[in-house]
């Protein structure tokens, strides 16, 4: 009987807690776009400043060290700035997790950019009146 309730206790866990990890997951794709938020110039990487402007605009209030300590602990060529590849190691590393999840969440869905993409055609005269 233990064991029977152990496995209702994992079965509700996943039908409850499995749909928000998976949406928390984040996609290659999804990486992507929010990368391309803070490369505000688009030359493929994202320095100090681009940075700070937009961990500012998010409401992160990281200090300067906290900062390029972002950078060291993902900077595999040392040039102190965040190339897309290192974009995606940030993501996925563990003491940035909330960062990640935020990040997610402010960049456009792919629904919401196809929305963007087509705008609603405007009633013709006829159909208003």
């Amino acid at each position: 009987q233990a064991r029977t309730q152990a496995l209702k206790r994992r079965n509700y866990f996943r039908a409850v807690m499995e749909p928000p990890m998976k949406r928390m997951r984040s996609t290659s794709e999804e990486n992507m776009t929010v990368f391309k938020l803070f490369d505000r110039d688009g030359n493929g990487s994202i320095d100090f400043k681009e940075l700070q402007d937009k961990m500012l605009e998010l409401g992160f209030m990281l200090d300067v060290g906290d900062l390029q300590q972002m950078i060291d602990d993902v900077d595999e060529n040392g040039n102190g700035t965040i190339e897309q590849s290192e974009f995606m190691k940030l993501m996925r590393l563990p003491q940035y997790e909330a960062f990640a999840m935020r990040m997610l969440a402010t960049a456009p869905r792919r629904d919401e950019q196809d929305d963007e993409e087509e705008p609603a055609e405007e009633p013709k005269e006829s159909e208003t009146g």
